[in-house]
């Protein structure tokens, strides 16, 4: 049996709802991302509490980038044009 890729709008609503849900499960990670100081220094990554990009990136097998990306796509779009944008078609 074989499916349908998602979209990339469907991808962009689906990682927002669960960094919704990710959000609601860790409310310490959030306060303790918010309040370190991220170091950045030559030639080193930024150090700094894991967050939900890293743990989706992890799940998923994406980078962080890319779902940081969609992040700010759903941002971006809101939630009347993402549900426009999934809605099936007539």
């Amino acid at each position: 049996m074989s499916r349908a890729e998602l979209t990339a709008s469907q991808c962009t609503s689906y990682i927002k709802r669960k960094k919704q849900i990710w959000e609601a499960l860790h409310p310490d990670e959030i306060r303790v991302a918010q309040a370190a100081p991220v170091e950045i220094g030559y030639g080193k990554p930024p150090v700094g509490p894991a967050g939900f990009a890293a743990a989706t990136a992890a799940s998923t097998g994406q980078s962080k980038a890319t779902t940081n990306r969609a992040i700010a796509r759903a941002d971006a779009l809101g939630d009347d044009a993402l549900a426009k944008l999934n809605a099936p078609e007539r």
